[in-house]
């Protein structure tokens, strides 16, 4: 039930985990899940505790230490989370996540001195192909102001990184907007648009639906693809059939589109499946 609970995304997964973790069978994977609950929840009063607990039976475990780092960030000031990023590098140097987190860190840093070195860890995995490296892109290109750590070239470079990948929109825009200072309105127009857009899709993967539909209202998408959509997509899988018949009337040829219901979405996640009793 706490696994069925946190796929589902519900709160009361987390009372579920605490039984589970009273019991001898419960294993280091329970552990986890019980931090992953904590984490979607933001009950870092609990996670803290518990992680803690945890960091004195196996100080150097990896996950152990990434849920300590972000729990930290979550609760510290940034020269804690710093701190704690270079005690998890200190462990587990060969580890990419925590070099991430520490270059992270450190390229939001008061000290020049100190985001340079965030910008040299981050730049290593901007120019690889590693896991982290989309995630360095980010916060290379939002990070640091411009004529600072990040020049032209570096925006440059970075753009050709992401040469034809959709699905980092928002980090697209705002370097052309460093290169192009002249066209500020156009691009933070689409700037806004396309968060907007990325925003709601991170609701739609937690099953958040009406969150989507909240953020998403017609009088507010008004005729843009993409968002109206992804007002589609939560409505269909919420089986609120009747508020998408007006987008099927515009769209199935009378209103002179031509589109057809080829304009509307298709795909629909799976459900989780329900627990046996």
């Amino acid at each position: 039930m706490a696994n069925y609970c946190s796929r589902v995304g519900s709160a009361e997964g987390i009372n579920y985990w605490q039984q589970l973790l009273t019991t001898p069978e419960a294993t280091r994977e329970d552990h986890l899940g019980y931090l992953d609950a904590c984490a979607a929840f933001n009950r870092t009063d609990l996670a803290g505790p518990h992680l803690q607990g945890l960091l004195k039976t196996d100080p150097i475990d990896p996950y152990y230490l990434r849920f300590h780092v972000s729990w930290v960030r979550d609760t510290g000031s940034l020269a804690e989370a710093i701190a704690a990023a270079r005690g998890w590098v200190r462990v587990r140097s060969e580890d990419p996540g925590a070099q991430f987190a520490l270059g992270s860190f450190l390229s939001g840093a008061v000290s020049a001195e100190e985001r340079a070195e965030g910008c040299r860890i981050l730049w290593g995995f901007a120019v690889g192909q590693g896991a982290f490296r989309d995630a360095s892109i980010d916060v290379l290109a939002a990070g640091a102001d411009p004529g600072r750590e990040l020049s032209g070239a570096g925006c440059r470079i970075l753009l050709k990184s992401l040469a034809g990948r959709t699905d980092r929109r928002t980090t697209l825009l705002g370097l052309r907007l460093r290169l192009e200072p002249e066209r500020r309105a156009e691009r933070v127009a689409e700037l806004a648009k396309a968060a907007l857009a990325e925003a709601a899709a991170g609701f739609a993967d937690r099953g958040d639906l009406v969150r989507v539909l909240e953020m998403l209202p017609p009088e507010k998408i008004g005729k843009q693809t993409a968002l109206v959509t992804a007002r589609l997509q939560a409505l269909m899988e919420l089986g609120r059939l009747d508020e998408v018949q007006p987008y099927l009337d515009m769209t199935d040829g009378r209103s002179g589109t031509g589109r057809g219901e080829d304009a509307l979405p298709t795909k629909k996640r799976q459900a989780p499946e329900v627990p046996a009793a």
